[in-house]
């Protein structure tokens, strides 16, 4: 159950980040008046969305896991009777 809840949620935060992306390309790209200004903010805002959504959907499961076995690694084992 836990693995679909985390599943189901990472493809809610992709949806959402990539349409966040999208939204902003628009004004990343333009070249009318006054859009000298804009434009860098917008690509600067459109590379913090992606790089944040790749950084938490793929690198910060990547360090839990890792994190994860070190621990078991490193717990003693006991015997149960």
């Amino acid at each position: 159950m836990l693995s679909r809840l985390t599943r189901d949620s990472s493809v809610d935060g992709a949806s959402q980040a990539l349409a966040a992306a999208i939204g902003w390309l628009p004004a990343s790209v333009a070249t009318g008046i006054g859009t000298e200004t804009q434009r860098p903010l917008a690509r600067v805002v459109v590379g913090e969305i992606l790089t944040s959504a790749t950084m938490i959907l793929l690198v910060l499961p990547t360090i839990y896991l890792a994190a994860h076995q070190w621990l078991e690694r490193r717990r003693p084992e006991t015997e149960f009777n």
